[in-house]
């Protein structure tokens, strides 16, 4: 009878441990991935990608070649990139620039990264295809942090080489959630081969699958060449940020609009401006700066509840259920009209998120063209202006 209880307080105990062991182990493999990386000086392989957007029911493909060569005093990535994109696109950060490059036209547009004109290296389908951890391996420790949980998952085998495969869940930091990352390390040199990662935001879905072949460490230098060597011939022009749009000019009538609404505001699916003041707000789901803006005029329609002031969103955009899916999910109060796509170009409308405020005699009183955390004070002072008169 005592030897029984012992086998059992033993698988009991064995039961206990796994986890932990697990855990232990998945952490361990990945710091000796970080610790491979650190043994190396650069990185070249071939990558395929598979993404799907937040937003969108959309899947993208990329297949590309990169090349990463560490550059500790390189303070705002780390080394020089270089991705060469299907058959006619090379992106190159050389430490200053980003190039963004055509080779079939031989025409190049440069970018200052210091300023900021960094997006083809740092959103989008660029920022996943180049493996930050090898320019950066401290982000693989900031992976291994405590708060986050990692699994070793197992081995496995893919075309005769083994594998190890590690699981790391992020704790939800709103507005992401369920986020994690799969990481399928090799046995032998412990780069990664394959990695998975995906995470809710808004209750959308974002992922990606991540797989590499060809890798090559060490490579020589020649291999993140300098602009003048990949594009000798090439006509490079200098980034200029395009001019904001010009929207209608205080003073003139404010076009009709008529659409389908929802939300709670007048029942008429006709915006009428007579006799009040109107603040309309030109916004699509996908849009970032838009999501930003939108729990703030939720609040100024709370505050301004009662006045001759109506709150209107605009959406020329998403249909009908990807909208009301949306607007009760982020618990907005102020009516949204979907019109029919081209009433937004009436007003001019061609980057969003753009807003008007239209006085009681349907004329445009003032406008904006995106959004930052000053906005609403001069929207404020513009309303208060308005209903003073």
């Amino acid at each position: 009878m005592i030897s029984g209880l012992r086998v059992i307080w033993a698988l009991f105990a064995i039961a206990l441990a796994t986890p932990i062991i697990a855990q232990d182990k998945g952490r361990e493999i990945l710091l000796e991935m970080r610790d491979s990386l650190l043994s190396h000086s650069s990185m070249s392989y071939s990558v395929h990608l598979r993404i799907k957007f937040p937003f969108s029911s959309d899947t993208a493909t990329y297949t590309e070649r990169v090349s990463l060569q560490r550059d500790t005093a390189d303070a705002l990535f780390g080394g020089r990139i270089l991705v060469t994109g299907g058959e006619e696109l090379i992106h190159l950060y050389d430490g200053s620039h980003i190039h963004e490059c055509n080779t079939r036209t031989d025409s190049c547009v440069r970018y200052d990264a210091a300023k900021g004109e960094n997006w083809t290296m740092t959103s989008g389908q660029q920022a996943v295809l180049w493996f930050r951890d090898m320019l950066q391996p401290a982000r693989i420790t900031k992976r291994c942090d405590p708060a986050n949980v990692i699994e070793w998952l197992g081995d496995t085998t893919i075309a005769g080489s083994r594998y190890d495969r590690v699981r790391v869940r992020f704790p939800d930091n709103d507005p992401i959630k369920g986020h994690e990352a799969l990481y399928v390390i090799s046995k032998e040199d412990r780069a990664v081969r394959i990695r998975e990662e995906r995470y809710l935001t808004e209750g959308q879905v974002l992922w990606y699958r991540w797989k590499i072949s060809d890798v090559k460490f060490d490579v020589p230098e020649s291999e993140v060449p300098p602009i003048s060597a990949l594009m000798s011939t090439a006509v490079i022009t200098d980034y200029r940020s395009p001019e904001l749009p010009m929207l209608l000019a205080k003073g003139k009538p404010a076009p009709v609009l008529i659409g389908d609404l929802f939300g709670t505001g007048p029942e008429a699916d006709t915006i009428h401006y007579e006799g009040k003041v109107s603040f309309i707000d030109f916004w699509a789901v996908g849009c970032v700066p838009c999501r930003h803006s939108m729990p703030v005029i939720d609040s100024l329609h709370s505050v301004y509840a009662g006045r001759s002031v109506q709150f209107i969103g605009v959406n020329a955009y998403d249909d009908a259920t990807r909208l009301q899916e949306f607007l009760g999910k982020r618990g907005i109060h102020y009516p949204t009209l979907r019109v029919a796509r081209g009433q937004e170009q009436a007003f001019n409308v061609t980057a969003i998120p753009a807003f008007y405020l239209v006085d009681g005699t349907g004329r445009v009183a003032a406008s904006w063209v995106g959004y930052g955390p000053d906005m609403a004070a001069k929207w404020v002072d513009s309303i208060e202006a308005l209903l003073s008169r």
